[in-house]
């Protein structure tokens, strides 16, 4: 995706995901959107554990960041997935922009 200037630094720009799935002018079209990140990420802004780093604390497993915003993105396409299985038609064109801050 290129790169972007912050603060000073020169940054690589954090991959995007774009989809479509029908293009019918008699539908309606939906825009989704979705990220799939953690914020704060720093222990300096109060966190006690890295992100995406499974931990275990009085015999139970945490993993900050391991849902953040993915769920939704996972059950939508599902969805998707089941409704094609099912052979039951969209009933609208479906555009998605999931990204990662």
């Amino acid at each position: 995706m290129g790169t972007q200037e912050l603060d000073g630094q020169t940054l690589p720009v954090a991959p995007v995901l774009l989809a479509e799935l029908g293009n019918s002018p008699a539908k309606k079209t939906v825009c989704i959107y979705g990220h799939y990140d953690v914020q704060p990420a720093s222990k300096s802004d109060g966190w006690d554990t890295d992100p995406f780093k499974l931990v275990e604390k009085d015999g139970k497993l945490y993993g900050r960041g391991s849902t953040d915003d993915k769920g939704p993105i996972v059950a939508t396409l599902l969805a998707i997935e089941f409704m094609q299985e099912l052979k039951i038609d969209i009933p609208v064109n479906l555009k998605a922009s999931f990204y990662y801050i």
